[in-house]
């Protein structure tokens, strides 16, 4: 088991935005996977300070720049705003994408859960919604690539299949997008999906849209306790509501523990964004080390064998309608490689220098960066199709999140976040491939006729 590492950097240990951890337990690491020849890749000192500033969008094409950008982005996202962690208070896209005829309000849109509670979670129009308490997030189920389909889940894109942690808990997932994502839908109509269906096939997102994807474990739900206050520590925790059983026709308390972060952003010269991933040390354990004796682990049950390479068949198995068996995970690509010597390099210098730097007192130690991937740069504005050759594939070419992609570690971001329409809508969208559909949330905009009201 590798030990965590001290943090020597006492005058970082009040870093303003950062929920402190308390008195935590000892982790469980995930075991060590340390590379020889680091590269100078390193995170600054100057990202942990109080109110440290977004990452540049503007980058340099060479693969530490990319990783040093995630790093950097994900510490502005994780700064506290308003009680909650900054990405929390971004917008819903549940905000921006209504019913058709629907226009959605500035930026960060209304602050009704835009849902009917019940089969099919049916999106309700624009004012018929349920108001959420203040500083609660809501999560809730989603169905994919079905007409009224929402984007809080506890199925796994591309896979369909349900993550159960150790205590018999479905996991939640849930999205949020920033102001230059939403107002370049709003202001261009977008929502809509005629002037949507006429856009032209190379455009992009605007420079320095974000998008954010976070995966949830049930901590405490409607009372019942899923994780001791030593044990929730070591996690960033919300207070939200999550449905009260698999029919989801009430909402229940619940305090959410995080286990999983990506981060996709828009810099210059890449319309495909970049796509990193972040996830908490005591998830699973790499496939290569089991069976893992250690307990604690969210999606790992001590002493389970994953069996060989490649195919791990005692791990990573799909269950698409389990909600009760705990699902059995490792990690098939550490880093997600394979990639090459440099990107590996890269990624395990950013990861010590990170660990150096993070306060000990702040729960984001916790964290870890995993990997990121995007490709070769185009011109911008872009006036082709992204090119997502394997050839142009750029960075960790398996990136993958053992709470995300739990069970598709075979692929990355860039196999399903693609320019084709039927990766998110079917045949919602005949006018061809566009640019703009690496954001399956686009695929929102297929719901065609509102539902009744409650």
């Amino acid at each position: 088991m590798r030990p965590m590492r001290n943090v020597s950097f006492a005058v970082l240990a009040l870093l303003l935005g950062f929920p402190l951890a308390g008195q935590a337990a000892e982790m469980q690491m995930l075991p060590a996977h340390e590379q020889a020849g680091v590269a100078s890749c390193p995170a600054s000192a100057d990202w942990f300070k109080p109110n440290a500033p977004e990452a540049n969008f503007v980058l340099p094409d060479v693969n530490c720049a990319f990783h040093q950008w995630a790093v950097q982005e994900f510490l502005y996202l994780v700064q506290t705003e308003n009680g909650l962690a900054r990405f929390l208070n971004m917008a819903s896209p549940h905000a921006l994408f209504l019913y058709q005829g629907d226009g959605p309000a500035p930026y960060p849109g209304s602050s009704l859960t835009q849902f009917k509670l019940g089969a099919g979670m049916a999106r309700l129009q624009a004012g018929n919604g349920q108001s959420n308490d203040a500083g609660r997030v809501v999560f809730l189920p989603r169905t994919l690539k079905t007409p009224n389909s929402t984007f809080d889940a506890n199925t796994q894109a591309g896979s369909n299949a349900v993550l159960v942690d150790q205590q018999k808990q479905v996991v939640y997932y849930t999205s949020q997008i920033n102001r230059a994502y939403y107002d370049f839908i709003r202001n261009n109509k977008y929502y809509n999906k005629i002037p949507y269906a006429s856009m032209p096939a190379a455009t992009a997102f605007d420079l320095g849209s974000v998008e954010v994807k976070s995966s949830w474990r049930v901590a405490v739900k409607d009372g019942v306790e899923y994780m001791n206050k030593t044990t929730r520590a070591d996690y960033y925790t919300v207070e939200g509501d999550v449905c009260k059983d698999k029919d989801c026709k009430s909402l229940v308390p619940a305090t959410m523990a995080l286990v999983g972060l990506h981060v996709v952003g828009r810099v210059k010269d890449h319309p495909e964004m970049v796509w990193a991933t972040f996830e908490h040390h005591a998830n699973a354990p790499d496939c290569i080390s089991t069976p893992f004796p250690s307990g604690g682990l969210s999606f790992y049950t001590p002493g389970q064998n994953c069996g060989k390479k490649p195919f791990w068949d005692g791990c990573n198995q799909i269950r698409k309608d389990d909600w009760t068996t705990p699902s059995q995970i490792c990690r098939v690509h550490p880093d997600g490689e394979p990639a090459t010597a440099e990107n590996i390099a890269n990624i395990t210098s950013i990861k010590i220098s990170y660990d150096k730097l993070v306060p000990s007192t702040s729960v984001w130690k916790n964290y870890s960066y995993a990997s990121a991937v995007w490709t070769t740069p185009l011109t911008d504005p872009p006036t082709t199709l992204i090119s997502l050759s394997d050839a142009n594939i750029k960075g960790s070419k398996k990136a993958s999140n053992t709470s995300m992609e739990s069970f598709t570690q075979e692929k990355n971001c860039l196999h399903c976040h693609t320019y084709q329409p039927t990766q998110i809508s079917g045949n919602c969208f005949p006018a061809g491939n566009k640019n703009i559909y690496l954001s399956h949330l686009v695929g929102l905009i297929c719901d065609q006729k509102p539902q009744p009201k409650k």
